[in-house]
């Protein structure tokens, strides 16, 4: 088994199964936050607001996929 847990993805997708329209072509993550964040009148923090969180354009993570997925049909 092969897990991919993506980091917060960012960008506008360029790569081919965004061409073949397989993909989501914009965020739903960022605009989940924001909107959630303004529902509460201000942003969320997870714990004593220490972590850091990392962020991934859509590309690369489509890149990550391909690579991983003929690895996953042996």
């Amino acid at each position: 088994w092969h897990i991919i847990t993506p980091t917060t993805i960012y960008g506008t997708p360029a790569h081919e199964i965004a061409k073949a329209g397989l993909s989501n072509l914009h965020s739903i993550q960022i605009p989940g936050m924001i909107k959630a964040a303004l529902g509460r009148g201000r942003a969320g923090v997870v714990g004593a607001g220490k972590s850091a969180w990392s962020a991934s354009h859509i590309d690369d993570g489509e890149s990550l996929v391909l690579y991983v997925m003929p690895a996953t049909s042996r």
